[in-house]
């Protein structure tokens, strides 16, 4: 319900309207061309691609401040849009590319890539790629790869905007807006246009043929992102809500917040994976194991815009919770345990993946920022096929087959216990889940 509209709330809203439509078209071409040491495959394409996002705002009730100042403004679930955070945008992208690979040597394989991109909101860019692989013996290869990548903004990330409302003291209306980019007020507070996030990466591994079905490779890489798209910490104050009334004739707007590219970042990892292939109770099994790590680590925070400075903010653009999702939120470990076996008949896996420790932190205000460890967890993934014919399979299986589910939430984030795990982990919050499947091949 609405709750500010009392008894005479609707109980259903349609809270938005979300449209998203892409069409693509590409040619790609190849062909092996003979060099006088090697021959070598060249590859050519080109693609053109267009985009469009539009939202749409929901039904009045759904974001309607009403009467009763003692209820939340908006649909409980979450607000719905309103028609000053309706968008339509559209962009398109062109790109063309090129790729030579081929075995040098009877030792050394060698490619290399380029490719361009141009994006008609965003400008254009030329990334490329070289990689290798050397086989030291016949039983250890080195290989490697230098790139650079690019990803532009998404649309939502360019355009979105949303509003919530509640009721301050003497039941004022208060406003909290996230802005899009070119929102006049977001641009008189320092948003600018978003840029690509741009990527230089690096990696290295050594792999091993060992024999008798074993197989070993490990790889380290780096990943250094520039520009990053996060969404800037909630920008709030007696100063903005002044500043905005002033500027913009709008009372009211408690806090405000927009995407920005401030943050460049370092992830460095680590992969390690070994295989086992060999024959098994009349069939043939596949021993798994592979663990990675990963830490990501905030390198560069953009300087405070100065009309920010100005209304006394400073360090706003990079918020506690935006550092929390970049470099802690997600495990920095993981490990996972296969066995697959495959018979005449009957296909049996099973899997076991170690997700590891999470953290959270929220910024609630007033410098209550609540953190929480969870625990690393256990999965177990099971399924068993049968073939019943050339035509038909049947299988049944589960994720999460023992019905684990994350460490709960403490108090201070659990919402009033509506909330008892955090959707963070990796683990996820359903439980157990059964499927059956049944294959046709014709």
């Amino acid at each position: 319900m609405n709750a500010s509209l009392g008894a005479a709330s609707p109980t259903q809203f349609h809270l938005a309207s979300y449209d998203f439509d892409q069409l693509t078209a590409n040619i790609d071409a190849r062909r092996d061309l003979a060099a006088g040491f090697a021959v070598l495959t060249f590859a050519l394409g080109a693609e053109y691609r267009s985009e469009g996002y539009a939202v749409g705002a929901g039904d009045p009730a759904s974001y309607a401040i009403g009467g009763n100042t003692n209820g939340v403004p908006g649909a409980q679930a979450g607000p719905g849009l309103t028609p000053a955070d309706s968008a339509d945008v559209s962009r398109r992208v062109a790109g063309l590319y090129a790729d030579l690979s081929g075995d040098i040597t009877d030792r050394l394989f060698l490619n290399a890539a380029a490719r361009y991109e141009d994006y008609s909101d965003s400008g254009g860019e030329l990334t490329g790629k070289f990689s290798g692989r050397w086989s030291l013996t016949q039983v250890l290869a080195l290989r490697g790869a230098l790139s650079t990548n690019l990803r532009a903004p998404s649309l939502a990330q360019s355009a979105y905007q949303e509003t919530s409302n509640d009721f301050g003291e003497g039941g004022q209306v208060r406003v909290v807006r996230t802005l899009s980019v070119d929102n006049p007020i977001a641009r008189a507070l320092g948003a600018r246009d978003l840029n690509p996030e741009t990527s230089n990466n690096l990696s290295l591994g050594l792999t091993a043929d060992l024999g008798t079905g074993f197989s070993l490779a490990l790889d380290v890489y780096r990943i250094d992102i520039a520009d990053r798209i996060t969404l800037s910490e909630r920008i709030s104050g007696e100063a903005l809500t002044a500043f905005i009334q002033q500027n913009f004739a709008i009372p009211g707007v408690e806090g405000v917040n927009y995407f920005t590219n401030a943050v460049d970042t370092r992830t460095e990892g680590a992969d390690l994976v070994g295989s086992w292939r060999g024959s098994a109770w009349q069939g043939a099994l596949t021993l798994n194991g592979a663990y990675g790590y990963a830490r990501t680590r905030i390198e560069r925070t953009q300087a405070t815009p100065a009309a920010l400075l100005a209304l006394g903010f400073s360090d706003v653009l990079i918020g506690v919770e935006e550092r929390n999702t970049l470099t802690t939120a997600a495990p920095r470990s993981k490990a996972i345990l296969s066995a697959d076996w495959q018979g005449e008949r009957w296909n049996l896996l099973l899997r076991a993946t170690r997700h590891g420790a999470t953290t959270r932190v929220f910024n609630f205000g007033g410098g209550f920022e609540p953190k929480q460890t969870y625990d690393a967890r256990w999965q177990l993934d099971s399924e068993v096929t049968w073939r019943a014919s050339d035509v038909l399979e049947i299988a049944i299986g589960a994720t999460n087959l023992a019905d684990t589910y994350p460490e709960r939430s403490y108090e201070d984030i659990y919402y009033f216990g509506n909330l008892p795990y955090d959707i963070l982990s990796g683990i996820g919050v359903n439980g157990a889940y059964w499927y059956g499947r049944l294959n046709l091949h014709w």
